[in-house]
């Protein structure tokens, strides 16, 4: 028999609600100990990794140059935000000379801009025709290298802001994410202007049949290592609310049976690869903009309402939205509510964001993809702190039961 609440919020069989209370001293011992145990590989884990995490802090990233913008500068100028494809041209947005120092520089009898490639990533360019040199006493010096300067009379200063706004910079070394900084030098003054030269990144594209479908936007993924019970048991109930929900299982028993089910995919891959071999294999197959993350061993009830998840998601920029787990431990025979933790801010409804999430969530399938939970072997209590890179929603008012047969 399966209860719900009056607000829909939970779904645990009435047995194990009434043995929750039948909790003996041995069985809390024996929660302790695992507790403990995880914690201690935990702890040996994190000061393994410490190593690798260094090197990766100073190796994978482009550093973000900070620029510092001098007080009573003579240019405006953006110091940072300008943005080039490699091997490409852009001008320099922005610069010029302020009002004041123009009617102060009227005086002098020469002024000189120097514009300098600190990286040498590629060459500056004035545009100006030899003509309209010839008939001007400005002097351009290294047009089209790493290092220009402009010779031009104090009295002459419009052409100096003419020349100044036709500046532009043109990569020559082919790098996917690199920045160049251009040194700018003028009446004393040195100021800094960061490019950042990298590939745009490609838009991931779903047909979700430009309608309001859940079964064109979501995919269900599972993994399973011989629990053929498990998986089906799950499959039915996800059908019984869902009839039309595409499953995806990635299938790593030692003897293989065929899951002979509509709608669904079975995929084999290599015994003892661990969960996370047959995640990766599992996302690598769908074809929806959003995929539904459970174990084998849950199953769907009438609290499992995905059209809530699903909402959350279209209306937000989140990129994960988790839900509750209601599990039957049958070493300690009780039943644990599995709820989110590293709660960050409670917003309006049943739903937060936070850190961290359980096992049952929605998720955006290209940001799946990307963040570091997919890509290595980790055991199942990691999954809940390492979807850090993504926006995560948890909502408290959807549940999926678990429980291992």
């Amino acid at each position: 028999m399966i209860l719900l609440s009056s607000y829909g919020q939970s779904a645990i069989p009435n047995r194990q609600l009434e043995e929750t209370n039948n909790y003996d001293e041995q069985s809390k011992q024996h929660v302790l100990d695992n507790v403990l145990g995880s914690i201690r590989n935990y702890a040996g884990r994190h000061k393994h990794r410490q190593p690798e995490v260094g090197v990766f802090d100073t190796t994978t990233h482009v550093a973000n140059h900070t620029t510092v913008c001098p007080a009573m500068s003579p240019i405006n100028y953006i110091g940072h935000g300008i943005t080039m494809e490699p091997l490409q041209s852009v001008p320099i947005i922005g610069l010029s000379i302020t009002e004041d120092v123009q009617r102060f520089v009227l005086k002098y009898e020469q002024l000189r801009l120097r514009i300098k490639s600190l990286n040498s990533f590629g060459h500056l360019f004035i545009s100006m025709s030899k003509e309209e040199v010839r008939h001007t006493r400005v002097i351009i010096a290294g047009n089209s290298t790493g290092n220009i300067i402009v010779d031009v009379p104090g009295s002459n200063i419009s052409q100096l802001l003419s020349l100044i706004s036709t500046i532009s910079y043109t990569n020559f070394i082919y790098d996917t994410n690199e920045q160049d900084v251009l040194e700018v030098n003028f009446l004393h003054y040195y100021i800094y202007i960061n490019l950042h030269i990298r590939r745009p990144s490609l838009p991931n594209l779903f047909n979700t049949g430009g309608h309001n479908d859940l079964s064109r936007s979501v995919s269900v993924m599972t993994t399973t290592l011989g629990r053929y019970g498990s998986v089906n048991r799950m499959i039915d109930s996800v059908h019984f609310f869902y009839p039309n929900l595409a499953i995806i299982v990635a299938d790593g028993s030692k003897s293989i049976e065929k899951i002979n089910k509509l709608r669904t995919k079975q995929f084999t891959k290599p015994s003892y690869g661990g969960f996370f071999a047959g995640r990766n294999l599992a996302l690598s197959q769908v074809r929806t903009k959003y995929v539904l993350h459970v174990t084998d061993d849950m199953y769907f009830t009438h609290a499992t309402k995905l059209e809530v998840l699903l909402v959350e998601m279209e209306n937000s920029t989140y990129d994960i939205v988790g839900a509750g787990v209601w599990e039957n431990n049958n070493n300690t025979d009780c039943t644990n509510h599995i709820s989110v933790h590293k709660s960050v801010e409670q917003l309006s409804g049943s739903c937060r964001m936070t850190e961290s999430i359980p096992i049952f969530f929605l998720a955006k399938t290209a940001v799946l993809r990307e963040i570091m939970i997919f890509k290595r072997a980790m055991s199942d209590e990691e999954l809940f702190e390492n979807v850090l890179p993504g926006m995560n929603l948890f909502c408290e008012n959807v549940w999926i039961y678990r429980e291992k047969l």
